[in-house]
């Protein structure tokens, strides 16, 4: 698979799995620049990575994002853990089923005011493809 087929693929697996949940959520395989609505945004994308030459292969290893962005309420965090936690079953429900190559969940990170009113959790999966 290359670059956009992951993406496409992580997509694919985990927008059905986030409507169930709240249907107003937007998927995106890119990272949105700003929402335009009050709308939550899940954006899945890969920022940069490295190729490791072998004698008989070339494989990449890249970090796969899931940024959930949610206007801020008393309860964000919660929101936001439980959107991940709902992407992070599909992705390894996916991955189980050999949809997609092999993701390793590697870090988190909440971003506070990343726009005013606005908050983000970043969940960083290592790819192999």
């Amino acid at each position: 698979m290359n670059r956009k087929q992951i993406r496409d693929a992580i997509v694919a697996v985990v927008t059905p799995a986030l409507a169930a949940y709240d249907a107003d959520l937007q998927v995106y395989p890119f990272k949105k620049a700003a929402p335009k609505r009050n709308d939550g945004v899940v954006c899945i994308y890969l920022d940069n990575g490295q190729i490791e030459n072998g004698i008989d292969y070339d494989e990449n290893i890249a970090p796969l994002n899931v940024y959930v962005l949610l206007p801020d309420t008393d309860y964000v965090d919660d929101q936001l853990d439980a959107i991940a936690a709902i992407a992070q079953q599909a992705i390894e429900d996916a991955y189980s089923d050999g949809e997609i190559p092999e993701l390793l969940y590697s870090a988190w990170e909440y971003e506070r005011d990343v726009y005013q009113g606005w908050t983000a959790l970043r969940d960083t999966y290592s790819v192999r493809f």
